[in-house]
């Protein structure tokens, strides 16, 4: 294992101290993001669950990078192993990203159906089917 020699590193604090600042700083946003997500599912238990398991993804994806980071830091890895580490790293990058898009893209058409059928309820399927097909005839008649 490596041993990291202090003796010739110089610190600039000016720097150092501003890119603390700007981590505690991303933090609380983001910290205050998701408190503010979470209120705004409370009602919904479903919509929550699936955004509490889209941030222990992330989550996941974190320590996966930390992990790596390190890795290459401080073990002594061939060039073709840390290559396919990252490369590895990258692919579950694109898949996490990937799978955040779908399930954001299936909460929001899962809520419009939703609140489709919540009116349907509310004013009857066939008062719901009159107001569809004068969309409908309405479009008919732009496009024309």
């Amino acid at each position: 294992m490596a041993k990291l020699d202090l003796s010739k590193l110089e610190i600039d604090w000016p720097i150092l101290f501003g890119c603390f600042t700007g981590i505690i700083v991303f933090s609380i946003i983001l910290e205050l993001t998701i408190s503010y997500i979470e209120l705004a599912l409370h009602d919904h238990v479903h919509y929550l669950a699936m955004t509490r398991r889209i941030f222990k993804e992330l989550t996941i994806l974190g320590i996966i990078t930390i992990v790596l980071i390190l890795l290459a830091t401080y073990a002594d890895l061939p060039d073709e192993v840390f290559e396919t580490l990252e490369f590895a790293h990258l692919w579950l990058f694109v898949a996490e990203i990937a799978y955040l898009f779908q399930a954001v893209g299936t909460m929001l058409i899962v809520l419009r159906v939703k609140r489709f059928w919540d009116e349907s309820f509310h004013h009857g399927f066939v008062a719901v089917l009159k107001q569809y097909d004068k969309g409908i005839s309405k479009k008919n008649h732009c496009a024309q």
